[in-house]
């Protein structure tokens, strides 16, 4: 049996009815660099939706209605796209990287074993192989850093690599500073694997061997090591970019690695207004 992911741009991409400006195109009649729809400064050819329906294994027919879910996913992509280019956000190869090893991690799935990794590709929708996973994975990291900068996460998960300053004298504390400031240039160039870089920065002996979690980040709950003023800068940052908080004990380099989805009447919001910003036009009819 297949096991299906499915990423946001699947979940909620039913809350909107689309209507666009469509041609009495197939894609069979289309060559690979004809584009098949456009989203504001963005388009898709016929090759990028092969390449991208590839990842959809357990689709056994590719007829009308499954080639339209496909594209209107990648046109919520790029919807989500357009908007972070107004907004100037972007996502780091670093975070990227971060995501997937945190991801397989989770999954019990050794990065380093091709067989593996590639026998999980070969069973699990959206993805072809890890190309495709890193592209899908970048569009969803850009949703989710969009979203935490309009304030729509109320929660997140969080890990951290933590440096003690207790019974430190004021020389001690400084050369504290200076391990935070190198481990956090490290972190944000991706210089240390995510696995790695609680085992080899973190002092906190209780979440060090567990991927740094320390629990949840939110308005509602208490974090030892997250200052209540500190809060909506970890909220608003994004998954997997690391924030530096001084805290009781000491800093901590604080990065989300998972978070709750904004809730379905403020997705459907963002997503109508987004759709009315940039409507799609598209060159194929099914």
């Amino acid at each position: 049996m297949k096991k299906t992911i499915l990423f946001l741009s699947m979940l909620i991409f039913g809350t909107v009815v689309m209507s666009a400006q469509t041609l009495h195109t197939t894609l069979g009649d289309l060559s690979d660099d004809a584009v098949v729809v456009e989203v504001g400064e963005y388009g898709v050819t016929a090759l990028e939706l092969k390449v991208y329906m590839s990842g959809y294994q357990s689709v056994k027919e590719w007829n009308s209605e499954n080639i339209l879910n496909v594209l209107n996913s990648m046109v919520l992509d790029l919807l989500f796209t357009n908007a972070c280019l107004d907004e100037q956000i972007t996502v780091k190869q670093s975070e990227v990287l971060y995501y997937t090893e945190y991801y397989f991690n989770k999954i019990g799935i050794d990065l380093n074993n091709e067989q593996q990794v590639q026998a999980y590709f070969d069973t699990t929708d959206p993805y072809a192989d890890m190309e495709d996973f890193l592209n899908k994975s970048t569009f969803f990291l850009l949703k989710m850093k969009y979203f935490a900068k309009k304030n729509l996460l109320s929660a997140t998960k969080v890990s951290h690599v933590f440096f003690s300053t207790q019974k430190k004298t004021a020389a001690e504390k400084k050369m504290v500073q200076n391990r935070v400031s190198q481990a956090f240039y490290d972190i944000e160039m991706g210089d240390v694997t995510f696995t790695d870089m609680f085992r080899l920065y973190s002092e906190d002996e209780n979440s060090k061997n567990s991927l740094g979690d320390i629990g949840t980040c939110s308005l509602k709950s208490k974090n030892d090591f997250i200052p209540k003023k500190r809060t909506e800068d970890i909220l608003s940052a994004g998954l997997f970019v690391p924030v530096i908080v001084e805290n009781a004990k000491g800093y901590s380099i604080v990065l989300n690695t998972t978070s709750q989805f904004p809730s379905g009447n403020e997705l459907d919001l963002v997503i109508r207004g987004l759709f009315d910003k940039y409507p799609p036009k598209y060159h194929i009819s099914f």
